[in-house]
């Protein structure tokens, strides 16, 4: 049985992330002591008891993400569950760079801690909302109306999801546009700026110079890109991709379909959210996704997974 870890992003983060496994499991309370002393800031508090309004800021929501989703899927590796292939959504990726050995645990929490610096300096007012549609025919309605008000899609993460990004009044105008559309649903999204779009622009070139301090490491297992959809161990290809997601969209779903075409079977999602669960039932394909929002969830996936073929790989 093929399997594949999912690691989720931001507006993942949520008040109690990580604590019952922190609780339960020395080594994710061991990840959480790491992050702390590479940090300097006692990163387990924030998001054991929050306050949400600080969790969410971006610079610490994507440390804290990085942090729970590797120490969840350290959990699976340590019990004998390997992954054929890797893949994060968005700021997700880190984890599952890590977890790749393309990048160090203490180095990716660093870097996305300074990502999350760049991208909150973005002065122009930005937001971020979901749409759904009823099928693709009304996603092209979508698309023409994004087009009007030079709104960009962010990600593409179903064929019948989408995220668009763009300048906070052009989002709602949209949002007023689309709000009483038959068969689609629009949501704003609880995240600081406009991600995955132009806006982004100065924060990439920033990000792209501080990458070259940083070293990186040919991957052990193939990662999905977000900007690609495909499977890559490069090291300067992975690090191209990391400094292309803050202006281009993340192609969820292409990935996805990828693993699928290459036998994957079982996605497991690393973090506590159930978000990228969510995003895959709209496939339509035999795989399934286990998510880890509890420590009881991950024993039963974890009785599941080793009892379909040990290493699985």
């Amino acid at each position: 049985m093929l399997i594949a870890f999912l690691y989720p992003g931001q507006g993942s983060q949520q008040v109690g992330m990580g604590k019952e496994f922190a609780e339960k499991f020395d080594t994710v309370a061991s990840v959480f002591k790491l992050a702390d002393e590479v940090l300097g800031i006692d990163l387990a508090t924030l998001c054991f008891s929050g306050p949400l309004t600080r969790l969410t800021h971006t610079i610490n929501a994507q440390p804290a993400i990085v942090t729970v989703d590797y120490a969840i899927s350290l959990l699976y590796l340590e019990n004998g569950v390997d992954p054929c292939y890797v893949s994060g959504h968005s700021v997700g990726t880190f984890a599952a760079l890590v977890t790749a050995g393309v990048i160090g645990f203490a180095d990716a929490i660093l870097v996305v801690r300074e990502r999350g610096r760049l991208m909150n300096q973005v002065q122009a007012p930005g937001l971020m909302a979901g749409v759904t549609v009823a099928n693709e025919a009304r996603l092209a309605d979508v698309a023409a109306v994004l087009e009007e008000e030079s709104v960009e899609i962010g990600c593409y993460n179903s064929q019948s999801q989408i995220i668009i990004s763009g300048e906070d009044k052009r989002i709602r105008r949209v949002m007023d546009r689309l709000r009483d559309w038959r068969g689609t649903q629009i949501v704003l999204l609880n995240v600081g700026h406009a991600f995955h779009s132009r806006l982004m622009e100065e924060a990439k070139s920033a990000f792209q110079q501080y990458l070259t301090s940083v070293s990186f490491e040919n991957a052990r297992i193939p990662v999905v890109l977000n900007s690609t959809g495909a499977s890559e161990t490069n090291a300067l290809k992975i690090q191209k991709d990391l400094v292309e997601q803050f202006t281009s969209p993340v192609r969820w779903g292409l990935g996805v379909e990828f693993m699928v075409e290459q036998g994957v079977e079982t996605f497991v999602e690393t973090g506590v959210s159930r978000r990228l669960q969510g995003l895959n039932r709209a496939f339509n394909t035999r795989a399934k996704t286990l998510g880890t929002e509890s420590v009881a969830h991950f024993r039963a996936n974890l009785k599941q997974l080793l009892a379909g073929g040990g290493s699985l790989d």
